[in-house]
């Protein structure tokens, strides 16, 4: 009925093709506060079974950078711009099948339908349905054609990043695979392209951005300041890998030590720890997004990914501790902090650059943490 499939009869089908099979995945969405929000369920092909240069072709699609988003929060900081966003229901469903391709799949488990002679059916696909190989492919080439069609401008530099000028007026946009962020300097053009939007897809208004990628956005356009943080990840991340025992005494003061430095690869006789990677992984999430202050501790760590034992699963663990204390941490974008930092630099280093263009970028290499050791890498302010 929704142009999904078309039940064909399983004899209909040639012998060389093969029929993929398809599941339901299940799941729970949550808001900033950790309620659950919804309940949800989606009916996906089991595209590993897919076979390349017969079931599909080109496969890759872009993901924006985080580097790009926190960016966008940036800008959105300095020029009073409001912070929105909007979700495309089953997005992959608005891209079709390539023109030269026949994809075949067993009909959703509890839903089976026979034909009018009682034989077998199976689904002749006719849309980019959740899980096949070229689906995310498939639904950004649909968007992209969609939003330059629209009059936006595609940033060179992150493929995810769009640019709309319109009248005196701008609007950004950010897109991760469905979900939309937008940075607009007025309500008016919003309303606009979110009512264009509304006529091609089936979108979801969120209303005021406050929630994204699991982390909480705060905006004050008044003070013109934007912050985000991960407080709730990090107590969850402290519930699951500390423990009441480990709830009390002295926490770290820093994200490592100089026994991270000095620790060294599996050892003969030595067992991996089954949950290592998947500390890893978690800090590195949030050393990606909003905690950059534990990036070296985390690339310490990941280095022992493969084979992490467990005094290398202590020293994630003290990480953890690290970030218990300071789970209320949060990157703040604002013009007062931009003064602030201003302030920093004139009066505690012989920099004497020029600060009066309203839109200079500062950038620093080979920072130190807390003047304790010196680590490379960069940093930028704008």
């Amino acid at each position: 009925e929704c142009g999904t499939w078309k039940l064909v009869p399983r004899s209909q089908v040639p012998k060389e093709k093969k029929i993929i099979g398809s599941t339901w995945a299940f799941d729970l969405k949550r808001n900033k506060e950790n309620k659950i929000d919804r309940h949800k369920s989606r009916l996906c092909a089991q595209g590993f079974s897919q076979v390349a240069g017969f079931d599909y072709f080109r496969t890759y699609s872009n993901t924006v950078r985080y580097d790009t988003l926190r960016l966008v929060l940036a800008i959105s900081a300095r020029k009073g711009y409001h912070l929105s966003g909007a979700d495309i229901k089953t997005a992959y469903l608005n891209s079709t099948i390539d023109d030269d391709l026949t994809i075949y799949m067993r009909q959703p488990k509890g839903f089976e339908k026979t034909g009018p002679k009682g034989e077998e059916m199976v689904c002749l696909l006719q849309k980019a349905i959740y899980g096949l190989k070229q689906s995310g492919a498939r639904w950004e080439a649909r968007l992209v054609q969609y939003l330059l069609g629209a009059g936006f401008e595609r940033c060179d530099v992150d493929p995810c990043l769009y640019l709309l000028r319109r009248n005196g007026e701008t609007l950004l946009l950010v897109v991760y695979v469905d979900d939309l962020i937008m940075a607009t300097s007025t309500i008016a053009l919003r309303q606009e392209v979110v009512s264009d939007l509304t006529k091609n897809f089936k979108l979801k208004d969120t209303g005021d951005l406050d929630w994204v990628f699991g982390t909480s956005i705060v905006q004050s356009k008044s003070l013109r300041r934007v912050s985000l943080h991960q407080t709730i990840y990090i107590d969850n991340l402290v519930d699951t890998y500390l423990g009441d025992k480990d709830r009390s005494g002295k926490e770290r003061v820093t994200p490592c030590n100089d026994e991270i430095l000095v620790t060294d690869p599996l050892k003969d006789g030595e067992t991996i720890h089954p949950e290592y990677r998947t500390i890893v992984g978690k800090l590195g999430w949030l050393s990606l997004i909003s905690r950059p202050d534990i990036a070296y501790a985390y690339n310490m760590l990941a280095k022992f990914a493969s084979a992490g034992t467990p005094r290398h699963f202590r020293l994630a663990q003290a990480v953890v501790k690290y970030l218990k204390r300071t789970r209320k941490y949060e990157i703040r974008y604002g013009e007062e902090e931009r003064s602030l930092h201003i302030e920093h630099v004139i009066t505690g280093t012989k920099s004497r650059c020029d600060f009066t263009w309203p839109d200079a970028a500062m950038f620093y290499t080979d920072a130190t943490y807390g003047g304790e050791r010196p680590m490379g890498g960069y940093t930028g302010y704008y």
